[in-house]
C-alpha cells in the first residue's frame, strides 16, 4: 500500500458525483519509486511531474514523456514503472499550482517533446523491435 505524504483537494473532484463513504480529502500517495501521484484522479504530484520533464530533456536517459489526444492529460514512461502501482505515469494539467510554475514547464515542454520523440523513434528502431524504455 502506498504511503500518504500530504493531503489536498484534487482539483478534478467538483465535477465528480460524490461516492459514499470518499474521503473528504485527498492525499498525495508516495509510489514505490518515490513518485507522488493524486489518490483521486491518479495524477502525478507537480513537482514530480517538471523534475520527470528535465530527466526527458535528458539524451542518455530513458524517461520520456508523451502527450494524449486530450489537451489536459500528458504521459511519461519511465524505466523500471511498468504500471501506476510502480510509479507515476501521467500527469493532469488541473494539478498545475500557479502561473510562475506553467511559465517553468512552458518553457522545457518544446525540449522536451523533441527529445522524448527523438527517443521514442530509437527504441522503435531497435533490431529487437523492443520499443519500451
Amino acid at each position: 500500500m502506498p504511503k500518504i505524504e500530504e493531503h489536498h483537494l484534487c482539483p478534478s473532484r467538483p465535477g465528480t458525483p460524490k461516492a459514499p463513504g470518499y474521503p473528504e480529502t485527498d492525499t498525495w500517495r508516495v509510489l514505490p519509486n518515490g513518485d507522488r501521484t493524486c489518490s483521486f484522479c491518479g495524477s502525478l504530484h507537480p513537482d514530480d511531474w517538471l523534475r520527470l520533464m528535465g530527466e526527458a530533456k535528458d539524451p542518455e536517459s530513458r524517461t520520456l514523456i508523451d502527450k494524449s489526444n486530450k489537451g489536459y492529460k500528458f504521459y511519461v514512461h519511465q524505466a523500471g514503472v511498468q504500471n501506476a502501482l510502480e510509479g507515476g505515469i501521467k500527469f493532469y494539467n488541473w494539478h498545475i499550482p500557479s502561473a510562475d510554475w506553467a511559465a517553468q514547464a512552458n518553457a522545457m515542454h518544446q525540449e522536451v517533446m523533441v527529445a522524448s520523440r527523438k527517443k521514442l523513434e530509437a527504441r522503435m528502431a531497435r533490431p529487437d523491435g523492443k520499443g519500451a524504455p
